[in-house]
């Protein structure tokens, strides 16, 4: 005779001591077969609440004692599933909620209409009781009764007039006070509203109305950038796949149609583009944009991936590295201990998620976050605006490492000076360009001394500046949190326009 022990949590009702399992009149119900019914395995799986049991595992031999059932006695008609494991008692009556069947309808009585007289009506009309106690229709007399059955459902006679059952406003009494209320009903086609126009009418409405909530810029930045990439946008080739992202944008001066290539698409080139700034900039799931504008979450990861790389091209002028006449005329205030200073310099990393691979785990690790991160070095100039920004490392590459391989240093020049946080160990770099550091000074063990300390402080308070640029950064929420992996490929896109729309904004540093 096989033994039958119960698969349920840490459950120890076994076949083999039959006095435990007369006690508490325990029984063994034995699993439903895959083969047969494998949604229904699978919830009893679910419910043992054990890692190691899958439906691999479930056999002719799998069994779960009655214990588990709700009222303990096995599976009923109402309640055919285990209680999970573990479940608290709150736990235990959502689930006897929301997993007991619904019984079968009852047989409804034939409805009769009977006429019904009541005082004040003239003698010419009447009224029918139909037994609802939400609407009185008003229909011409009539001698005879008439029954309904459910044989003649749907039917009317042949000596009732037909118009009496049109779709109309019905009188509704309310109890608080003798006034009528009608709850009108859109039986006429012209009366139909397109739902999707609408709604894309009022995200579009919402956008324009707070665009710097939506979007972080004023509604007239936004039509100028619009006005300048909305010639080319209607005519770029949208993301259809990894290996295309490079060829999302095609400037083709011959295309004489000026129309957008590929399928059509259901939203307008104004709702695209704002529907990718609102993304970028409130970080929201594509389910839900495609739920606001009516359109599968698909068709708004195509869009956005499209967008980005799209203006990532188009907006590259905005993110340029300035000539020292430029630095001068618009040198702040702050910078007047550090004239020769042309670009200020920092590291910043982003949280992501961690990869299935274990080297991409070890070299994707930041020993100063302790989590898996991209590194991006950022150079802004004096006044604030970005002038660099660097491709994504890993967490574990070295600031020194990035800045020698970004390409920063073959944008200076003899006599430049860079400003810098201490991990910055570049000054032999800097010297073959013959450009200068400015860092706060080390104190190797020692006090340091009053001029150091004020050096410190001036220093502080110009470089505090490219930690607020970052901020700005930071600030599109799309940026926040963990990043997932599947935006690696247009990572350095996003951070790219990102940069560039912070620079439409008002001076940063005056």
């Amino acid at each position: 005779m096989v033994n039958k022990n119960c698969m349920y949590g840490v459950c120890k009702s076994d076949s083999r001591y039959p006095e435990r399992l007369a006690e508490k009149d325990v029984h063994f119900i034995p699993f439903p077969k895959p083969l047969r019914n494998r949604v229904k395995c699978e919830r009893w799986i679910r419910a043992c609440g054990r890692p190691d049991l899958n439906v691999e595992k479930v056999t002719k031999y799998s069994y779960i004692c009655s214990l588990h059932f709700v009222r303990g006695n096995g599976p009923t008609e109402e309640y055919p599933d285990p209680i999970p494991a573990g479940a608290c008692e709150a736990e235990k009556e959502n689930f006897m909620l929301q997993n007991r069947k619904r019984r079968a309808p009852i047989d409804r009585p034939s409805l009769v209409c009977r006429k019904v007289k009541k005082p004040g009506k003239s003698a010419d009309q009447g009224t029918v009781d139909l037994d609802h106690s939400y609407c009185i229709v008003h229909v011409p007399d009539f001698e005879a009764e008439i029954e309904l059955r459910p044989s003649d459902e749907g039917k009317v006679p042949d000596d009732i007039d037909t118009t009496i059952f049109t779709a109309t406003p019905l009188p509704v009494e309310t109890k608080d006070s003798g006034s009528q209320t009608y709850h009108p009903t859109y039986s006429d086609s012209s009366t139909n509203v397109n739902l999707k126009t609408m709604r894309r009418q009022l995200f579009v409405s919402d956008v324009e109305k707070k665009p710097k909530a939506y979007t972080g810029m004023t509604l007239d930045v936004l039509k100028l950038v619009f006005s300048h990439v909305e010639l080319k946008a209607s005519r770029m080739k949208y993301w259809y796949g990894s290996s295309r992202v490079d060829d999302s944008f095609d400037d083709t001066e011959n295309d004489v149609s000026g129309k957008k290539r590929g399928a059509l698409r259901e939203l307008s080139l104004w709702e695209e583009y704002l529907m990718s700034l609102v993304r970028l900039r409130k970080g929201l799931d594509t389910d839900v944009l495609g739920d606001m504008l009516c359109i599968s979450s698909s068709t708004v990861s195509r869009i956005f991936t499209t967008w980005i790389v799209f203006l990532r091209k188009e907006l590259d002028f905005l993110i340029k590295w300035p000539t020292k006449d430029q630095i001068k005329e618009n040198m702040p205030k702050c910078f007047k201990y550090f004239p020769k200073t042309r670009v200020v310099i920092d590291c910043t990393e982003f949280f992501v998620q961690k990869p299935s691979l274990p080297s991409a785990q070890r070299i994707t690790w930041s020993s100063y976050k302790h989590n898996n991160t991209f590194k991006l070095l950022v150079g802004i100039t004096p006044s604030g605006s970005f002038c660099f920004l660097s491709k994504l490392w890993s967490g574990a590459v070295s600031d020194r490492r990035i800045t020698q391989a970004s390409g920063f240093l073959e944008m200076l020049e003899f006599g430049d000076e860079v400003m810098a946080d201490r991990g910055f160990t570049i000054s032999d770099l800097l010297a073959l360009k013959g450009a200068t550091l400015a860092i706060p000074p080390f104190a190797n063990g020692r006090q340091l001394s009053s001029r150091a300390v004020t050096r410190t402080r001036r220093i502080a308070n110009a470089r505090i500046h490219v930690e607020r640029a970052i901020g700005d950064i930071k600030s599109f929420q799309l940026l926040q949190g963990t990043l997932p992996l599947t935006l690696k490929p247009i990572l350095d896109d996003i951070i790219f326009v990102c940069g560039a729309l912070c620079n439409l904004r008002s001076k940063l540093v005056k």
